[in-house]
């Protein structure tokens, strides 16, 4: 049992006039049949029509109807959300079991197709086959042209509605498009940010990484350096411990060899010229010079005197010129020392320690 077989049972029961409406609605076109004359050669026509109207297409437009047919007629809407039950004690002819099978197969619900399927055998498959009585040909042709006008007008109005339902759903499709280009782009867009932050986050991370690795390298140096510093304080500090000892024993050395010095050094001889008066108060050498007064000058003719002394000071301004001329005459010049101030000379003898 499929679908295409309920199909060709409700062609097949449908009675002419709403046959061939059908087939006219449907737009179908048979080769060899004017539809003009489909009513006279109905016998012939018949099983070819019903071909054509099994075809996928014409399937499809019929369902299309149906649903239409649905939405606007309250008892067809309330056989499709029937339940089974109210369904098979609603068919009592082939009619009644035609109209609920082509409103079930239309339906987009797989759940109403197989309710169709079950009803068509365990129901409307075993109806008997319809009879006309009492009616002539006459009267039939008047009321399938009835049937048909009254047909074609209600399909007349389901084409109008089609056509506006097919442009709003062009409508919509083209919003719908818009709306999923724009999702394209934003999703490329979220898409190019995203690799982005990713390949951001990687450098950084990578940065990072580099600078954890420098950071605990420079660490590892730190420690090594301090290590090394370390070692170099207490290498230090023992030098300078050395140095320490070293220089205190040079102190010593060297208090050692003045004290040396001091003993062994002799003292210089030394003659101080001037009046006795005037020097009273000079008291700067180390020892007693020996004073010579100026008048002294005078009675010395000779250089050996003078060559006894190791140095001569000499107050200028106390010693004439005359005298202070003979005095340069007999002494050299290394050994007479000239001042002329008091002060010039106890500057010279601290300065060489005499």
């Amino acid at each position: 049992m499929n679908e295409k077989e309920i199909w060709k049972w409700i062609f097949e029961t449908m009675p002419q006039g709403e046959l061939l409406t059908l087939g006219k609605t449907c737009k179908v076109k048979i080769a060899g049949f004017r539809q003009i004359n489909w009513k006279s050669q109905f016998k012939i026509l018949k099983p070819k029509l019903i071909n054509s109207l099994l075809e996928p297409l014409k399937i499809k437009a019929i369902k299309e109807i149906t649903r239409m047919e649905v939405e606007e007629n309250d008892e067809y809407y309330e056989i499709l959300t029937s339940t089974e039950t109210n369904l098979i004690n609603n068919i009592s002819n082939q009619q009644d079991g035609r109209k609920i099978l082509r409103i079930l197969l239309s339906s987009i619900e797989e759940d109403k197709h197989k309710l169709a399927y079950t009803l068509f055998e365990n129901k409307v498959q075993g109806l008997p086959n319809e009879e006309i009585e009492g009616k002539n040909e006459k009267s039939e042709v008047k009321t399938d042209e009835k049937k048909e006008r009254i047909v074609s007008k209600d399909i007349k109005s389901l084409e109008t509605q089609v056509k506006k339902k097919e442009i709003q759903i062009q409508e919509l499709q083209k919003i719908a498009s818009k709306a999923e280009n724009n999702l394209k782009k934003e999703r490329d867009k979220w898409e190019k940010e995203k690799k982005q932050y990713l390949e951001q986050i990687q450098n950084l991370r990578e940065k990072t990484t580099n600078q954890e690795n420098q950071i605990n390298e420079d660490l590892s140096k730190v420690n090594s350096s301090s290590k090394e510093i370390s070692k170099l304080n207490q290498i230090l500090v023992e030098k300078q411990d050395e140095i320490n000892r070293l220089h205190a024993i040079c102190l010593t050395l060297k208090s050692n060899e003045q004290v040396a010095v001091t003993v062994e050094k002799p003292k210089k001889k030394i003659a101080l010229i001037g009046n006795e008066r005037s020097l009273k108060n000079v008291n700067c050498y180390s020892h007693n010079p020996e004073i010579i007064e100026p008048a002294t000058i005078d009675e010395i003719d000779n250089n050996e005197i003078w060559s006894k002394f190791d140095e001569i000071h000499v107050i200028s301004f106390e010693l004439t010129s005359g005298r202070l001329r003979k005095l340069r005459n007999m002494a050299s010049n290394e050994v007479l020392k000239e001042f002329n101030t008091i002060h010039n000379l106890i500057s010279y003898v601290d300065a060489q320690g005499v």
